[in-house]
């Protein structure tokens, strides 16, 4: 495998009616006629995408925005639902307070199988209430959109509130996390997972675009093209092998808050890919709690 690959990217189009518009995703039943969005996606120019194979351990989670990590569990591409949510969430927790420094407490969001075999097929919808029947891989480069997702800053709060109850304000008074595990169900040779360097963001390549669906409302986040964007992917990606990958910090003492990303197909090859991730809220107490 070369040192690197290359390949273009699609980023959304920073459009004049975004002056006076934001720009909207209605992720839900439209009347016919009614816009569903305003968003539109435009292919860059070619992107030279690193290989980190051989250097791994030279990419953390505050410089970059994500690291990779062994990590071998229980995990295959016919584990149930119920043996996902017992056995494999545990041995994800265990595995970020092992990794992470200062991972005093984990609770996690949700999780969900990706195939590109959704790519090939008629049905292009999902069933979001079940996160076993697999969604398709995003080729868009995003900081994160989730068929589910509220995991912009403005609603870290309001996730922090409903899962932790009681124990919000004192979690809240230290540093909060969202990180994705990104994990194939079988070694990558198409589709892989494409990250940023978040340290090679800046917060005004940052275009906000709400997402709308019946009972909530939220944004996500997606940079505009430029020149200068630093990517890596990890070529023939083992099931043992996580990306982790920051959606949000709100420490402000680090390089990278956050990792745009993408999953992209290789020029040639014809070959699917399934993968599993799963997003955490890591929480660091304050010292001397």
């Amino acid at each position: 495998m070369p040192p690197f690959q290359t390949n273009r990217l699609k980023f959304i189009r920073n459009q004049p009616l975004y002056d006076h518009e934001r720009p909207y995703m209605i992720l839900a039943h439209t009347e016919e006629g009614q816009q569903r969005t305003n968003v539109e996606y435009e292919t860059g120019p070619v992107q030279t995408i690193q290989d980190a194979r051989g250097r791994e351990e030279s990419f953390t989670l505050d410089k970059h925005g994500f690291a990779f990590v062994k990590a071998n569990t229980e995990m295959d591409e016919c584990l149930s639902r119920d043996r996902i949510e017992i056995l494999y969430l545990a041995q994800m927790r265990g595995m970020l307070k092992g990794h992470l420094d200062g991972a005093d407490h984990v609770e996690f969001i949700d999780w969900r199988k990706r195939s590109s075999r959704k790519l090939h097929g008629e049905k292009e919808y999902i069933d979001v209430g079940n996160p076993s029947d697999p969604a398709r891989p995003i080729s868009e480069v995003h900081v994160d959109l989730s068929e589910r997702a509220d995991f912009s800053p403005a609603c870290i709060l309001n996730r922090v509130e409903k899962i932790m109850g009681d124990r919000t304000d004192s979690l809240l008074k230290g540093r909060v996390q969202v990180i994705n595990i990104w994990r194939p169900l079988e070694v990558v040779k198409n589709w892989p997972l494409v990250v940023c360097d978040g340290s090679s963001i800046r917060d005004e390549d940052l275009l906000e675009i709400d997402l709308v669906r019946r009972d909530w409302a939220g944004y996500t986040l997606n940079p505009v093209y430029r020149p200068g964007y630093r990517w890596f992917h990890l070529s023939d990606q083992h099931p043992d092998e996580l990306i982790l990958f920051k959606m949000f910090d709100s420490s402000e003492e680090v390089d990278a808050t956050s990792c745009p990303h993408a999953s992209v197909p290789y020029e040639g090859i014809d070959e699917d890919r399934d993968s599993i991730e799963v997003r955490a809220l890591v929480f660091t107490l304050p010292e001397g709690r």
